[in-house]
């Protein structure tokens, strides 16, 4: 029998930010009414776009546009950040679904497509549930995305019947026709990132008794010395800021911490904490919206949930305006497993808690302006998710709102952190996302790995 469909698969939203269509050649041509229907969905948004904008406007850089008004500034990088739509992308997406009907004839299968304003688009073969990430965990091991992530290859494309009860060999059958027939840049499988912490370091000697406060100004010079200037330390007042190890100047000794970024020494070094001019976008797990130290914090702008998967968003729906983090469990059964709040992390170091307000910790960049996109849920998150999460970030495309309205970034990034990770080279989809931003001369900033391995070997760090 044919391998399970997923659920969402029963749905057809022609219309929207992103249509979505089924494919089934079992009714091909109610599946190439739906087509025609998404293309002319696509080419109405085309001709409702504005102009696309010149080269120059398009690098826009945050303070190109010093002089004028706030206001003036932030609407010309936002139009200028878009994506328009082309005309050529709606015909390739149009004659590539054409293409995959075909394929999905070949197997008897069906699938779920979603298109997209640049020309990407995600297929859903199969019924394979993410928050089974292991074969362990399910209850048909094939069925697992670990299983789907780690296939062996398409061996015998002509063995219909083992295809059709085995997504992992559907997936890699379907990949390698398509990639074959020509009409595609790329084909990738929809692979599930993971976050990524980093531990600090054991010390290799002890730190000594004496404290960086116990010399501060005083050297009060001598015959041969002229008075030395002492700039006071930088010190927040958050009183868990003593257990920051990350921040303390890197090496050993007093006043240091192996591992040690240096925040401290560039506060006080260049006399600044953070400006509200600079703009992050965390692409993790999101945010805990009630956590004492980020309820109240003035650093918080408006951002998005991108996780599609109801079963990964593990808040009961998809896509949504509310990047709350419900918590990113996978197995509970795992001895010690707990949710792990990743994101929240992540942007408390970065800046979005608020710092040096007696409470809580300090974050990195005191002021800094964060938007969170949620992209990693339950087990982890979809390669697509995170691809739209960067674009949406950086002002490129919109989310869809509830009555399929558009929804743009208000606050396009000029930062967009990736502390997230996939033992893979870099999927030629995730490069062609942050090729996009940086292009609008947005840095991305990505995780090494963590694994003390060559980040060749690691996306997108690699």
């Amino acid at each position: 029998a044919p391998a399970q469909m997923s659920r969402s698969l029963q749905v057809f939203r022609p219309e929207g930010v992103a249509p979505k269509i089924k494919l089934d050649p079992r009714s091909r041509e109610k599946s190439m009414e739906q087509i025609q229907e998404a293309t002319r969905t696509l080419e109405q948004v085309a001709t409702q776009e504005p102009a696309p904008v010149t080269k120059k406007v398009r690098s826009l850089q945050p303070r190109s546009l010093e002089a004028a008004p706030v206001e003036r500034q932030l609407a010309a990088r936002k139009v200028a950040r878009r994506t328009a739509v082309s005309r050529s992308a709606i015909v390739a997406q149009r004659d590539a679904n054409a293409v995959m009907l075909d394929t999905l004839a070949k197997y008897k299968m069906n699938a779920e497509v979603t298109l997209s304003r640049e020309g990407q688009m995600v297929v859903q073969v199969g019924g394979a549930d993410p928050t089974y990430f292991n074969p362990e965990d399910a209850s048909r091991p094939e069925l697992s995305f670990l299983a789907i992530d780690q296939g062996k290859g398409c061996s015998n494309p002509d063995d219909v019947e083992a295809i059709q009860a085995d997504p992992a060999l559907a997936t890699d059958c379907i990949i390698q026709d398509l990639k074959k027939s020509g009409q595609f840049d790329y084909v990738e499988k929809d692979y599930i990132f993971e976050n990524q912490f980093v531990r600090r370091p054991k010390p290799s000697t002890p730190p000594t008794s004496s404290t960086v406060g116990d010399n501060v100004g005083s050297d009060t010079g001598t015959e041969t010395t002229p008075p030395t200037t002492v700039t006071a330390e930088v010190t927040p007042n958050d009183p868990l800021w003593g257990l920051q190890w990350n921040f303390k100047p890197n090496g050993e000794g007093d006043g240091k911490s192996r591992g040690g970024a240096g925040f401290q020494e560039f506060w006080t070094k260049q006399g600044i904490e953070g400006s509200t001019d600079v703009v992050v976008a965390v692409v993790d797990t999101g945010l805990q919206m009630d956590h004492p130290d980020i309820k109240d914090s003035p650093n918080i702008a408006p951002g998005w949930d991108m996780v599609s998967d109801p079963r990964m968003g593990n808040d009961g729906d998809g896509r949504d305006p509310d990047p709350n983090d419900p918590g990113d469990l996978c197995n509970p059964a795992v001895p010690g497993a707990a949710d792990s709040f990743h994101g929240t992390h992540v942007a408390g170091t970065i800046g979005v808690a608020a710092s040096n307000n007696g409470a809580g910790v300090a974050g990195g960049a005191w002021h800094v302006k964060i938007v969170p996109v949620r992209a990693l849920g339950k087990c982890g998150g979809r390669l697509s998710d995170i691809n739209d999460a960067i674009r949406w970030a950086a002002g490129l495309i919109p989310a869809e709102a509830a009555d399929g309205s558009e929804v743009w970034n208000d606050n396009p990034a000029d930062i967009i952190n990736l502390s997230i990770g996939l033992f893979e080279y870099c999927p030629a989809s995730l490069q062609d996302a942050i090729d996009a931003v940086t292009d609008r001369g947005v840095i991305v900033v990505s995780a090494a790995g963590n694994a003390r391995i060559d980040t060749a070997y690691y996306a997108p760090g690699g």
